[in-house]
């Protein structure tokens, strides 16, 4: 197994386990308050990490395109799609807003990196897209239940959509940006970006 598939696993274990605790506070707080702090406590550990080890020394050497692609990733998947995925947890389980933020996510990716980087579609990719939305299509088929119910649910459902569509767009940016740039780099720059925009919307 390559180094990128062992990051992948790690970093989906760990949007899961960030999951779990924000599903009870989505409910009880503004999604752009939760937003806000969510990114604030993860650039503080970003700050410590990337000044003490000295990595901030070669942010001057990040050509400005790369910033301005980190920058795009941080407002749309971290500012937007953070908070799309914090209001879809308040109206939908866990079970549910996950497999479709993430399913949707890597599919979309999957298109636009075709159509904008020239990478290449495979026949298990398609495959893959199709099963996606047959899965999307079996989660979002509920009976039995009530008006109002139904109306939360298509809220929930409509802002995971939301959630994973920004999040194949952050990627991208990202892929266009993170070349030759240390990760730690990636989001020192990046979560102030992100962070900017939910402390104005949440005063």
């Amino acid at each position: 197994m390559v180094y990128g598939e062992i990051f992948a696993l790690i970093a989906a274990f760990s949007w899961a386990l960030g999951g779990i605790t924000l599903k009870n506070p989505s409910t009880q707080l503004p999604p752009f308050y939760l937003s806000k702090w969510r990114n604030i406590s993860a650039w503080i550990l970003i700050v410590l990490v990337t000044v003490f080890s000295g990595l901030v020394n070669q942010i001057s050497d990040i050509p400005l395109p790369s910033i301005i692609y980190i920058l795009l990733s941080g407002v749309v998947g971290l500012t937007i799609g953070s908070t799309f995925y914090i209001k879809a947890l308040s109206h939908l389980n866990l079970s549910r807003v996950s497999p479709i933020c993430n399913s949707l996510w890597i599919s979309l990716v999957g298109i636009i990196s075709y159509l904008f980087l020239g990478e290449n579609i495979t026949v298990n990719m398609l495959l893959g897209a199709l099963l996606i939305l047959l899965g999307m299509t079996f989660l979002t088929s509920e009976k039995n239940l009530s008006p109002k119910d139904k109306s939360d649910n298509y809220k929930g459902y409509l802002f995971a959509i939301l959630a994973g569509t920004c999040w194949a767009m952050a990627s991208v940016f990202l892929k266009l940006g993170i070349t030759g740039v240390h990760p730690f780099l990636v989001n020192f720059i990046r979560l102030p970006a992100a962070i900017l925009p939910l402390i104005i919307l949440s005063q």
